[in-house]
């Protein structure tokens, strides 16, 4: 009797300590459940706070004519390497499709990025004959009144600030474009997106 008395309360001991620390491992998984939710929000929080920290440069590059270029250099490295990353995929699929019409979204999709990168390209093109009239209009010196400078020092000084400069990345001078060389909307051909393709020889 005395050992079934024993024998009960060993298992009323093992059953309380077993949901004690049932109880106990619940707790900490919502612990630490709740700590990695908090790191997460005071991380995205941090994020949103350095960006906010920046809108004023933003918004002071906004509409200034470097931005815009800058901004649009972006995007057609970006759908450009959208495209790209499109492409590898239809080929790696290549194998595993059976029927031709299952390559229609991808090539699809590559068209209009394709026109996209085009048209971002023809923005370029206005964008630096902008730049060029801008460039002339900074060689308006003001001097004092009764200063006068001679014509062959102010092409020295253009001359030394024009060797300063940058090359640019596209450059389309002394070229002759075809009128209306973009004839995709009419054939669906996709004459070289632009580029030296369209120059006439």
């Amino acid at each position: 009797m005395a050992n079934l008395i024993l024998f009960v309360l060993i298992l009323l001991y093992i059953s309380n300590f077993g949901h004690n620390y049932y109880h106990y491992d619940w707790y900490q998984s919502y612990r630490m459940k709740m700590k990695i939710l908090t790191s997460d929000r005071d991380l995205v929080s941090d994020a949103i706070r350095n960006v906010m920290r920046i809108d004023h440069l933003k918004e002071y590059y906004t509409y200034s004519f470097a931005y815009d270029v800058g901004q649009m250099i972006y995007m057609i490295r970006s759908k450009y390497a959208r495209m790209i990353r499109v492409f590898t995929i239809a080929l790696d699929y290549n194998k595993n499709y059976h029927y031709p019409y299952k390559h229609v979204p991808h090539l699809a999709e590559i068209q209009k990025l394709a026109m996209e990168i085009y048209n971002l390209v023809e923005m370029m093109e206005e964008y630096e004959s902008l730049g060029e009239k801008r460039m002339n209009k900074m060689f308006k010196f003001n001097f004092p009144q009764n200063f006068t400078l001679s014509n062959k020092t102010i092409e020295a000084i253009k001359a030394n600030y024009s060797n300063k400069l940058h090359p640019r990345a596209i450059t389309r001078k002394n070229k002759q474009y075809k009128r209306y060389r973009s004839d995709m909307y009419q054939t669906g051909h996709f004459d070289g997106g632009g580029f030296d393709s369209d120059v006439e020889q």
